[in-house]
């Protein structure tokens, strides 16, 4: 998979992306296979550079592969994974948001990741509007939910769409994975 997300065709790279998207939902030992393998950097690649199908699929197992894993959280960043990621959460199509967003929440965890984040002016906060649990609750970066519902933290992402992709993951996500977008046929 690391191999044809390198160097295959389009439609090779794009299913070799969507793969540890779902390998990577809540399997812990899947993850750490993943980036073992040298995984990281070809979604990384795919999600600045590819087709609008890779990036998509890239964030989502970005999204996946960071969720909750400390030594992938920093890998993706070190490997460049942040730039690109808050490029699709500000300028993606509706599924690239909702995935870059996803992992971007995810990456938020980690300290100096939730600096480069807000660096790079794609911190992602909570909407006003959801109530003060369920806002803390969005992703970790959100630092307490009072700041959030207050309005005192200001926004970082200056894209409704963003906040709405994230409010819209929270409330129909009952798993913490990114949903993974199908991948067509190949015919």
């Amino acid at each position: 998979l690391v191999a044809l997300a390198a160097s295959g065709t389009a439609d090779q790279k794009e299913r070799a992306a969507g793969a540890p998207c779902n390998l990577a939902c809540n399997a812990d030992d899947n993850k750490v296979a993943i980036a073992k393998q040298g995984g990281i950097a070809p979604l990384v690649t795919l999600a600045t550079s590819g087709t609008a199908g890779q990036k998509e699929h890239a964030a989502g197992a970005l999204a996946n592969l960071a969720f909750p894993n400390d030594d992938n959280q920093v890998a993706i960043a070190k490997q460049g994974g942040i730039a690109p990621l808050v490029a699709l959460a500000a300028s993606g199509t509706d599924g690239q948001k909702e995935r870059a967003a996803g992992a971007l929440c995810s990456l938020a965890a980690n300290a100096d990741n939730k600096v480069a984040i807000a660096k790079r002016g794609g911190a992602p906060r909570a909407p006003r509007s959801l109530p003060a649990r369920r806002a803390s609750a969005l992703c970790s970066s959100v630092p307490d939910a009072a700041s959030v519902t207050s309005g005192a933290m200001p926004p970082c992402l200056p894209i409704a769409t963003l906040l709405s992709a994230l409010a819209a993951r929270l409330l129909s996500a009952p798993a913490a994975c990114s949903s993974c977008p199908s991948v067509p046929d190949a015919s």
